[in-house]
């Protein structure tokens, strides 16, 4: 597989985010799509709706909103699951290694272009594509955020070069 991370990748995801978000019909109840359920959408909460969903049922899609009150946080038991993979393991490391662990949780419409390249870096790593292409992944990161990831990459998958 190929996967691009650019500039338009990036702007293309945070489309797709506001636009499930104001498809969700529960904008103001549920907690927007976070990096955890990005990286993790096989592990979104599967929770009913306190006040039942009268004949619609929102997308399970991976920028969906999560079915948790919008100001749940980490502790709340329908994301303990999504907390537990990415505070483990490789997405743990990887997340601490780019700097983004403090904020597993935050909202991606929330995050700065730096995170949100990042995060779609990690995304890439997780699950290793044949070929990673990254056009423009530098631009809108600090110097500090480049060097980190000039450094983090090679060590993370050796055959990247």
């Amino acid at each position: 597989a190929v996967v691009h991370v650019s500039f338009e990748s990036h702007r293309r995801l945070l489309q797709s985010e506001v636009r499930e978000y104001r498809e969700s019909r529960f904008d103001v109840t549920h907690r927007r799509a976070t990096l955890a359920s990005y990286l993790f959408p096989e592990l979104r909460p599967d929770l009913p709706h306190p006040n039942g969903f009268a004949g619609y049922t929102p997308k399970e899609a991976r920028l969906a909103p999560l079915p948790v009150p919008y100001d749940a946080d980490a502790h709340h038991p329908g994301l303990a699951a999504l907390e537990s993979a990415v505070t483990r393991g490789e997405a743990g490391e990887l997340l601490r290694q780019f700097g983004l662990y403090e904020l597993r949780h935050r909202p991606l419409f929330a995050m700065s272009t730096g995170e949100a390249r990042k995060t779609m870096v990690v995304d890439c790593l997780l699950s290793p594509p044949q070929l990673l292409v990254l056009d423009e992944a530098f631009d809108g990161l600090d110097s500090q955020s480049r060097d980190d990831l000039r450094e983090v990459l090679p060590r993370s998958r050796p055959s990247i070069r």
